[in-house]
């Protein structure tokens, strides 16, 4: 995580396990905040407090517990999609 916030790269974050990693790399390196983006909470109940003392608000409250990372690459692709959108919303502005 910390490898990926030095070379610029948002981290979307999915579940507790993956979430833990970005509440420790925030400790060591309080930067890693403006990179991290809450992909969803998950059922489990630690989940939410992680992201309360990240101070991230979920995009999807999918009440997921499979551990996969599809909350991420929901979020991800939501993040692709809206991204794609401003800049075709851009393209007509002109």
């Amino acid at each position: 995580m910390l490898g990926a916030v030095e070379g610029g790269a948002p981290v979307i974050l999915d579940g507790l396990a993956g979430s833990l990693p970005g509440l420790l790399a925030t400790r060591i390196e309080p930067a890693v905040q403006a990179h991290l983006i809450a992909g969803q909470r998950s059922r489990e109940r630690a989940h939410a407090a992680v992201l309360r003392a990240l101070g991230l608000e979920p995009l999807l409250t999918l009440r997921l517990r499979a551990g996969e990372g599809v909350g991420a690459c929901l979020a991800a692709s939501m993040l692709l999609q809206g991204l794609r959108m401003r800049r075709l919303a851009a393209r007509t502005v002109e």
